[in-house]
């Protein structure tokens, strides 16, 4: 057996190149994993939902991608790592048992930081994975103002979905890995989805979704369930609280400047909304009507709720 398994590994290549459905990626070995960095898994416009994204030739996964907007990004150095396109995600596959052709279970991580802050790139494969065998994945979606902030109110209709533009970047990787990690070895109905803090108070959004039957078979949430959302006239009180901050401040005339105005001048607006601890948790996701129920209370007490193995603490 020990000769087997090595004979393997001298056979396993330093380069892989999966077909998803989106187009060719190409990652590399390092140590045991198999290592995709910053799969685009969509394309985030300002205020808008998540696009879907294909790429043309060989998508060359070798490097992070872009970090949500957050105060992070204002300090010296750091800013080339951080964008408003920021939808990608980290997968790390065992290269032996993906060359023995093992059908692997995968763990998808929510990343916390009070909605606000954190990275998909904080938490890396080797460390998550060890000696187990299963693929891990972590996930960046939008934060703060550009993730959570309710325009329903200040912009009409168009934008009622604006206070849940991170809840539907998360749908939407998690339908990508959904569709596609059967090609990186990986099993869709084996599938747990966990986080911490907001990464968790993510996970109690989305079980009001009944996408996550399907996306989800088990989850684990640490430091959180499903109290970060709040109610839509929350959010217009959140939201008028921005926008009145943005006119004293003089970076704003009318509500409608915030689609164009400078992404560093929109940060610091959401910088004195949460200048202390307080107001950590001023954005989150938002029972809009139209992402999330408005009767998500009623819901889960009469179990129309996601339903399945879960380990919470």
């Amino acid at each position: 057996m020990k000769e087997e398994k090595e004979e393997r590994e001298k056979r396993i290549p330093e380069c892989c190149r999966i077909q998803t459905r989106c187009g060719v990626l190409e990652g590399h070995l390092e140590g045991r994993l198999y290592c995709f960095r910053g799969i685009p898994y969509a394309r985030a416009g300002r205020f808008q939902p998540p696009r879907a994204y294909k790429w043309e030739g060989v998508y060359r996964a070798e490097r992070f991608g872009l970090s949500a907007m957050q105060s992070a990004c204002r300090q010296p150095g750091e800013r080339e790592k951080y964008g408003e396109d920021c939808l990608n995600l980290n997968l790390y596959v065992p290269a032996d048992a993906f060359a023995a052709g093992k059908k692997l279970p995968a763990a998808v991580w929510l990343h916390g930081g009070a909605f606000q802050n954190g990275s998909g790139r904080d938490r890396e494969g080797e460390g998550m994975i060890r000696n187990h065998a299963f693929l891990f994945v972590s996930v960046e979606y939008r934060l703060g103002a550009l993730g959570y902030l309710y325009l329903g109110e200040a912009l009409g209709e168009e934008y009622r979905h604006t206070g849940n533009n991170g809840t539907l970047d998360q749908l939407a990787a998690l339908k990508w890995i959904h569709e596609n990690i059967e090609a990186f070895g990986g099993d869709p109905d084996r599938v747990t989805v966990f986080g911490e803090s907001a990464g968790a108070k993510s996970l109690g959004a989305l079980f009001l979704r009944p996408e996550m039957k399907t996306y989800c078979a088990q989850t684990l949430m640490a430091s959180g369930g499903w109290q970060s959302i709040r109610s839509e006239k929350t959010a217009v009180r959140i939201a008028r609280m921005f926008l009145y901050e943005g006119k004293k401040q003089g970076y704003l005339q009318k509500p409608s400047d915030v689609l164009t105005m400078d992404a560093d001048r929109l940060l610091s607006l959401q910088e004195r909304l949460t200048d202390n601890p307080g107001n950590t948790c001023m954005f989150g996701p938002v029972a809009d009507g139209a992402v999330l129920p408005r009767d998500w209370q009623e819901r889960i007490e009469r179990g129309d709720y996601w339903s399945g193995k879960a380990m919470v603490g």
